[in-house]
């Protein structure tokens, strides 16, 4: 009985490995891509390695240099407009078929939306001041300024 749990043990262990390397070399999701192999010296393009798989293959920049981003389909039809809270300063992830969805490039980004914040105990005559993301506080905006020329009070 022992014997053969351990000769069942072993084997999965073997497949396990197996199955790893398979997914590391064999073209399975996740594979690390080699864009360029003509990256040198004369075209003045550095080796760029990618974690994409892109269906259609990579976008060239504008040295005509490949970059990790996929280009979309050229008989597809233009991608429709995504609905999105983030807002990134280095634009969108962009799927295999070259489409952008609601993941920024890098990880600087911030939400338009704000975190729930606790229940404020005071009331505010003059609504409440948001804070620098701009979220709404529980600090009272003072009384607006009155302006001798007619125009809207502003606050101070």
């Amino acid at each position: 009985m022992e014997k053969s749990v351990i000769l069942v043990s072993l084997v999965l262990v073997v497949t396990f490995f197996q199955v790893t390397e398979q997914g590391r070399t064999g073209g399975h999701r996740g594979r690390h891509n080699r864009l360029s192999d003509s990256s040198n010296a004369t075209t003045g393009c550095s080796r760029v390695r990618c974690w994409k798989e892109c269906t259609h293959g990579f976008l060239n920049d504008s040295r005509g240099c490949q970059v990790c981003a996929c280009a979309r389909d050229p008989n597809a039809e233009s991608c429709s407009a995504i609905e999105c809270t983030l807002e990134c300063s280095d634009g969108f992830v962009t799927n295999r078929e070259g489409c952008e969805i609601c993941l920024c490039k890098r990880a600087t980004h911030r939400r338009r939306s704000c975190r729930r914040r606790s229940r404020c105990r005071n009331e505010c005559a003059f609504g409440r001041a948001t804070d620098s993301r701009g979220c709404p506080s529980c600090t009272c905006n003072p009384q607006p300024v009155e302006t001798e020329d007619g125009e809207e009070p502003t606050l101070p």
